[in-house]
């Protein structure tokens, strides 16, 4: 096995080390933990059971095997293959915060409800999940629906960013909105004086 040089990172029993330099005695001194605690090996007792990781960008870095790096709980795991993630359930009751609760579709239930579970909401709703009463602000509304019945994210609104000047000239006042200053023809005054913003589709 190659010997370790300072700025690779390696893996021994779980634990991340990042190597630092040698000493006058030729021992590795790395770092095994991200709050900066530092050791000193040999370079024979360094490699024993260790895993150079060239593709490791830092201490968060997660590989592609689930991994925990918790030396200090006195995890040493090294739980590979990778495990797969379960699809996400189209039953699953999940926050919908986009849209004020739907007909016969959403659930909601106000934070004050002490004795009583979710309801399906029924008839117009003004409130979204997260606003709160106008007659008291601390009660909260939470809706929830089904993951397979989430509404379609919005697509965000495109703007333009139109500047106003104001022009004045023999006495006279007037205020355009044009992309680009107007020619202070015949000794005319030019301003710019503020900005509106459309949106468009």
């Amino acid at each position: 096995m190659s010997k370790p040089v300072a700025g690779q990172w390696w893996q021994c029993h779980g634990c991340r080390r990042l190597v630092l330099a040698y000493t006058t005695a030729s021992d590795v001194v790395y770092q095994w933990h991200k709050l900066g605690e530092v050791a000193a090996l040999t370079v024979e007792e360094f490699l024993e059971d260790a895993t150079h990781r060239p593709d490791c960008t830092g201490w968060d870095w997660v590989p592609d095997c689930i991994q925990s790096f918790d030396c200090n709980a006195g995890d040493h795991s090294d739980a590979c293959p990778v495990k797969p993630q379960p699809a996400e359930d189209p039953e699953e009751w999940v926050v919908q915060d986009l849209v004020p609760p739907r007909d016969g579709i959403d659930q909601v239930k106000w934070s004050d409800w002490t004795a009583r579970d979710w309801m399906t909401a029924s008839g117009h709703w003004d409130a979204k999940h997260g606003e709160s009463l106008a007659s008291d602000k601390s009660v909260i509304l939470s809706v929830r629906c089904r993951r397979k019945d989430l509404p379609a994210k919005p697509k965000p609104k495109r703007t333009v960013t139109v500047p106003k000047w104001l022009v004045i000239h023999d006495g006279e006042v007037d205020v355009y909105e044009h992309t680009s200053k107007p020619r202070g023809e015949f000794g005319a005054e030019v301003h710019r004086v503020g900005e509106t913003t459309y949106e468009i589709d």
